[in-house]
């Protein structure tokens, strides 16, 4: 699939969940920076001098706090990743853990990475967001 979208669309939404059963389950390996980066190599190879014009979105979580750890521990719980260290999670691209500065900084530093141009948000999370994005546009 994403190699027909690399060659055809201009949006590519990158997924990260597990669902080759049909349905969500507790595996965190399609979220870990080198699953991400695997299928971003894909799409860069199949779309070939399209690449650069390409828009790269995926679904991102996000979690402002002051205690990163504490906040990363209880996520991973609430997702059944038991035994998954807690700077994996860190490391996540779609995950995003901190205060409002370091989700920015974060964000900007994968989209220097990975190339992923917009994070897709559930619409519960707008409020959370809001200063995220305003910091991100400049406002």
């Amino acid at each position: 699939m994403l190699a027909l979208a690399a060659r055809e669309a201009d949006i590519i939404g990158i997924q990260t969940a597990a669902l080759g059963t049909g349905r969500l389950v507790p595996d965190p390996s399609g979220f870990m920076p080198q699953a991400v980066a695997e299928k971003i190599g894909w799409i860069r190879q199949e779309a070939g001098t399209r690449f650069d014009d390409l828009e790269l979105s995926i679904t991102g979580s996000i979690v402002v706090t002051e205690n990163r750890r504490e906040a990363a521990e209880r996520l991973a719980h609430a997702r059944g990743w038991d035994g998954l260290s807690t700077d994996s999670g860190f490391e996540m691209p779609s995950i995003f853990i901190g205060s409002v500065d370091q989700i920015v900084d974060q964000m900007q530093e994968r989209r220097e990475r990975y190339g992923i141009s917009y994070y897709v948000v559930s619409d519960r999370s707008l409020e959370m967001v809001a200063p995220i994005i305003a910091r991100l546009a400049g406002v």
